[in-house]
């Protein structure tokens, strides 16, 4: 801060009858202010002193020794002696007319006067032959002065130097003597002055002297915390001894402050003197606690004292001079003196220009209300409480003497607050703004519509903005009228844009619709008048006219037409409202759109519902985008925040019985190894242009989907186009076993010229929970299917209702297998069902490899059979709204809901107890989130607790469920066979058999290839008996067969006793490969040996 202007210093007084001082002056002056001086009070910690500024004072004699003087620290006198007699005759008479008596140089208390402490001191300059020299026969110079004069600081100066290492240290010798002497001095003093404070007989303005002392002491030696501590004790001090029984005084008028004057008034003095006022008082503070400030580093603190500091005075001479013709004059230059003072004016700190603002714009107002009181002269925007007091303004009156310079006072006033709060880096911006708008309705009172133009365009933005709706609303209504009597605008920029004026015309009738109390439908007649006239394009905010509320329930209006419904509250325009489109967009996470329109409506005053409508929709979970309400050329939008913000809504698929609807599943009737998908039309009568695009999706994004439409792995088929309804089945192939196939489903149609489409993505069960094998048996005259049943789940059992074979004409085949009742497969691969078909040749035909047979599995699953009876059980309702509601949600019950359910199979089958495996929580909040109709919703969560607990049923006999059964079709043909023979061991005789016995066999080979169509083949077969453990072979026991019939003997001896198997038969080819389609009749039969 600015440190130039002191009320208070450090006083040398110097006394020069000789002429020296000048010699040494510029040196002594380049090394003030002193600097670092420590110092330690009594009892406290060390302080330093950074900076002291001493002030040189000439003096003729010693000063007046007394309480109220400003007595110095030290007394030097310069002297010079080249002889004993000039020291006799001019030197010692000067120097003892200079010092004080002994009777007033001890520092004592005598005669009731207090004796202020100071030190004095001999600067002598002589050369070095006279100080080296006895001058006095046995004395030197030196030691005579501290002979004549013992309690006088002597010190002896130099102007000439050997060097400048002699110059340093005799400089920094000397000032070392003056910091050490003043620091003696200050400790002495206050001393003298504490110690007197501790007098219990201390009368009040005895005390006061002393504070004002120890104030006038810290100060001087910029000891700020303790001067502080000492202004607040006269305050205190003052404050208990009567200060409102003080006369007011006299104002200074034009106000100065002391501290530039020089004059520090004494509170103790004045009041000896009987002229102590209220104004006298509050200055003193005021320019003390001023004066402490101005010796501190700028800081944020400082700055805030300084305003409260400043306040406190302004206050408090507001209240007692309240009447004085004189107030608004001095507070007028009270403020200018606050203004040039360095500390705000130089400040760079953000709070110092806003405090510099501040007292700027208080000295504005002032300024103003000496001309309302004064004259006739008024602003439209600022009023203030009439006064009856004629104030004086002899200072001031050349800025208002007419109109005209009034007005250009104040912009040339306000001008300077506008640059002043601009310096506030955003914190004057509101200032700045009210600033603009006194500006503005100046110019527009003095018909200058351009320039008032020009300041209001964004202010009333601003305070509508903030709601401030009356300021809002006046500003607006003189914008408008300034725009409309400036025809030569015809577009204003905004952002770089130009706009015309019929729009913000029209967006400031609205807005003056809604500020306005009693005139609501002129505005609106405005508003509509020019909407009408010209091409506005505006977009308004529809929250400014309306209050909407959206339901996040939709419906079905009408079939495939999806709804949703918009409570409209208008409270504002008091007329009906012709509106020709209600537009409600939203938005999903992939950035795909949808809307809800709805045409030509009326908006009433006070409440209205529209039902917005949808014929093109997309499955999946949106957010509220915007909504649009068009009227004329205006929209009226209203931006809904984001996901992450408010609820969101919800699209599933819904049911209406008039639906045209494209239901694609799991084929039923399912071919195995051919995957297929089912196609099902509802309510196609009348309908055009239909187009069914099914896209495969892949699971993994990184990867391609797993089936497609075609079976060509080089260049895959993912996409299909279905436009014929007589397509009902839908082949694909996939890449290995998958469970389940995500599908994109996008139908659009026409009914009646009305356009409708739906997008969703379709997860599809694809998995076959039956799994089927089958194994041949060759028979002589027939052959054998044998197929193997069994559940392909770990998890959940099949139910097998009828299995048949379906053969050509030529076969005979065994009946089909249909029991009484359903046979349960349970999950696992561990239980299975077996099923024979026995399959015999028409005389006239043979077996053929080429034909194909078809094994028909009548099955179902148990899920299915426990989601038909939970179904059934829980939300059968057959009449009325609940009937409706629950069709409405069926679609989301049978896709959503019941493929989450997993229910416990063993208990199902052990207690005919149905319970849920699955954990129910995240059903429950599905059904919550997503099901937006109460008693739905309610009846879901119900059913879903009741299952999760257990539910017991009455026996349920599989058979009368009316679950649509799945059909595989397994087809099989005939393994394919090069030769087939029939091999037969008979024994001759049938006696008993005994051990080691001699037994003759027949062995008859028949070639049953005949029957079968095989192509004949040069290939020789040997017949081969096999030796064994049981039986010993006796005689030939290979042979070739060359016809289709051969029999002939062997002898076997069995080797042991009991029931033995027949030895082993097996068939050749040369080559030695073994013929797998032998019978051998034999095969498992036993002969008893005893």
């Amino acid at each position: 801060m600015n440190k130039s202007h002191r009320g208070y210093t450090v006083k040398i007084s110097y006394f020069d009858p000789l002429a020296v001082f000048d010699t040494i002056q510029s040196e002594l002056e380049a090394r003030l202010p002193l600097s670092s001086l420590h110092w330690k009070p009594d009892g406290g910690s060390l302080k330093t002193i950074d900076q002291l500024p001493v002030d040189l004072v000439p003096s003729v004699s010693g000063a007046e020794n007394a309480l109220s003087e400003d007595v110095p620290f030290i007394f030097i006198i310069f002297v010079t002696c080249s002889s004993v007699q000039e020291y006799r005759n001019k030197v010692r008479p000067l120097i003892r007319k200079w010092t004080p008596g002994e009777e007033t140089s001890s520092d004592v208390k005598q005669d009731a006067r207090i004796i202020i402490p100071s030190k004095y001191m001999i600067f002598f300059h002589c050369n070095s032959e006279v100080v080296d020299s006895n001058l006095f026969k046995s004395v030197s110079l030196i030691e005579k002065f501290h002979r004549d004069f013992p309690t006088v600081k002597v010190h002896e100066i130099k102007t000439v130097y050997k060097n400048a290492k002699e110059k340093q240290e005799f400089w920094n010798l000397t000032v070392s003597l003056l910091k050490n002497t003043l620091l003696d001095i200050l400790e002495k003093r206050l001393e003298i002055f504490n110690g007197e404070l501790q007098s219990k007989s201390l009368s009040f303005q005895d005390s006061l002297v002393y504070r004002e002392n120890l104030l006038r002491l810290y100060l001087s030696f910029n000891i700020h915390e303790e001067a502080s501590i000492q202004l607040t004790e006269i305050e205190s001090l003052l404050l208990q001894n009567g200060v409102s029984e003080l006369p007011n005084g006299d104002m200074e008028v034009p106000f100065t402050s002391e501290k530039h004057s020089g004059t520090i008034v004494s509170i103790a003095h004045s009041i000896n003197e009987g002229s102590l006022t209220k104004y006298v008082l509050y200055k003193y503070i005021f320019t003390h606690q001023l004066e402490l400030l101005q010796r501190l580093t700028s800081t944020t603190t400082d700055y805030q004292n300084l305003f409260q500091i400043s306040r406190a005075f302004y206050s408090h001479i507001n209240k007692v001079f309240l009447e004085s013709p004189n107030i608004l004059q001095f507070n007028y230059f009270f403020l200018e003196t606050l203004l040039s003072d360095s500390l705000i004016s130089e400040g760079k700190s953000k709070l110092s220009k806003i405090i510099y603002s501040t007292f700027k714009l208080e000295q504005r107002d002032c300024w103003l209300r000496l001309v309302y009181a004064n004259t006739d002269f008024r602003l439209d925007s600022i009023v203030f409480s009439p006064n009856s007091i004629r104030y004086e303004d002899n200072l001031l009156k050349q800025t208002f003497q007419s109109e005209d310079i009034f007005h250009n006072t104040f912009i040339e006033m306000t001008k300077g607050l506008l640059t002043s709060f601009g310096k506030c880096e955003g914190r004057g911006q509101r200032t700045m703004d009210w600033l603009s708008v006194q500006m503005g309705m100046l110019y527009f009172q003095k018909k200058e519509y351009r320039k008032a133009f020009d300041l209001l365009q964004s202010c009333y933005e601003f305070y509508m903005e903030s709601n401030w709706d009356v300021i809002g609303g006046h500003l607006l209504e003189i914008f408008v009228k300034c725009l409309l009597m400036c025809p030569e605008i015809e577009y204003l920029e905004n952002d770089g844009e130009s706009i015309p004026v019929s729009s913000i015309l029209s967006n400031c009738f609205l807005n003056l619709l809604i500020f306005s109390k009693d005139s609501k439908a002129y505005w609106w007649d405005e508003f509509l008048k020019l909407n009408n006239a010209s091409e506005a394009n505006l977009i308004y905010p529809l929250d400014n006219l309306f209050t909407v509320k959206i339901s996040h329930n939709p419906f079905l209006s009408k079939p495939n037409t999806y709804a949703l419904r918009i409570k409209l509250e208008n409270n504002i325009v008091p007329i009906a409202i012709m509106v020709s489109a209600i537009k409600l967009s939203l938005k999903n996470s992939k950035d795909e759109f949808l809307t809800f329109l709805a045409s030509d409506q009326i908006i009433k005053p006070g409440s209205n519902t529209f039902t917005l409508e949808t014929t093109e929709i997309s499955f999946s979970t949106y957010e509220v985008l915007n909504l649009e309400i068009t009227v004329g050329d205006t929209v009226f939008s209203k931006e809904f925040e984001t996901f992450a913000a408010q609820d969101t809504l919800v699209m599933e698929e819904l049911y209406h019985h008039e639906d045209f609807r494209c239901t694609l599943t799991n084929i039923r009737k399912a071919l195995f190894n051919a995957a297929s998908l089912e196609i099902k039309y509802e309510n196609k009568e009348h309908i055009d242009n239909f187009n069914l695009q099914l896209s495969a999706l892949a699971r993994d994004t990184d990867k391609p989907p797993e089936f497609a439409f075609n079976n060509d792995k080089e260049f895959p088929l993912y996409q299909i186009t279905i436009n014929d309804f007589k397509i009902d089945k839908i082949p694909y192939f996939t890449n290995g076993v998958v469970g389940r196939i995500s599908l994109g489903f996008d139908l659009s149609f026409e009914r009646g010229n009305q356009k409708f489409q739906q997008y969703q993505v379709l997860e599809i069960d694809v998995s076959l929970p039956i799994a089927v094998s089958v194994e041949d048996i060759f028979k002589k005259d027939a052959f054998y299917f044998k197929f193997i049943i069994s559940s392909s789940s770990i998890e959940m059992p099949v139910i097998v209702h009828s299995c048949s074979l379906n053969v050509n004409q030529k076969y005979i085949v065994s009946d089909a297998f249909e029991p009484d009742e359903p046979i349960i497969l349970p999950a696992g691969s561990s239980s299975h069902y077996l099923n024979y078909y026995k399959i015999q040749v028409k005389e006239g035909y043979t077996f053929d490899m080429t034909d194909v047979f078809e094994l028909f599995v009548n099955y179902s699953t148990m899920k299915e059979h426990i989601d038909d009876l939970v179904t059934k059980k829980f939300l059968s309702i057959n009449e009325g709204n609940g009937k409706y509601l629950f069709e409405k949600w069926s679609i989301f019950w049978r896709h959503v809901i019941l493929p989450k359910l997993i229910y416990d199979y063993n208990s199902f089958e052990r207690d005919k107890c149905i319970i849920l495996l699955s954990d129910v929580q995240p059903l429950i909040r599905l059904v919550k989130s997503q099901i937006l109709d109460s008693s739905v919703s309610k009846k879901y969560y119900e059913c879903i607790k009741a299952l999760a607990a257990g539910v017991q049923i009455s026996d349920y006999p599989v058979q009368n469920s009316v679950v649509e059964l799945n059909t595989l079709t397994v087809p099989v043909t005939f393994p394919s066979i090069k030769q087939l023979f029939s091999v037969q061991l008979e024994p001759r005789s049938s006696d008993e058999y005994h051990v080691g016995q001699l037994i003759p066999f027949d062995i008859i080979i028949k070639n049953l290839s005949q029957n079968w169509a095989i192509t004949k083949n040069d290939n020789t077969y040997v017949l081969e008996v096999s030796n064994s453990n049981e039986w010993a072979i006796n005689g030939k026991r290979r042979t070739v067969l060359h016809s289709n019939y051969l029999t002939f003997l062997i002898h076997l001896i069995p080797l042991r006793c009991g029931y033995l198997t027949y030895p082993k038969i097996e068939i050749f080819t040369s080559g030695r490969t073994k013929v797998m389609e032998v019978d051998y009749l034999n095969a498992y039969e036993t002969l008893l040996v005893i």
